[in-house]
């Protein structure tokens, strides 16, 4: 399976809310072919920038509405990652 790269960036309505859906779904843990290597949010927890690595982006989507999509308005990206070169 190739495992693609995405970027999910939520405008958080309800901070507690969101945070508690994440915290209570992560503690399930992730379905397999994903992973979050990446996660980043604002000060006052109003803005969160996900770093996804999944399947595809309609499965990254499904999965996080699903989790959070009553308390935040996201925005979704596939990504091409580069690694640069050494030297």
């Amino acid at each position: 399976m190739i495992t693609k790269k995405f970027v999910v960036i939520h405008n958080i309505q309800k901070p507690e809310h969101f945070y508690n859906a994440v915290e209570a779904a992560m503690s399930l843990g992730l379905p397999e072919g994903f992973s979050l290597p990446i996660q980043a949010r604002t000060s006052d927890h109003k803005k969160a920038v996900v770093f996804w690595e999944g399947p595809s982006l309609e499965q990254v989507k499904e999965l996080v509405e699903q989790v959070v999509g009553e308390f935040s308005k996201n925005e979704y990206y596939e990504m091409e990652v580069e690694t640069p070169s050494a030297g």
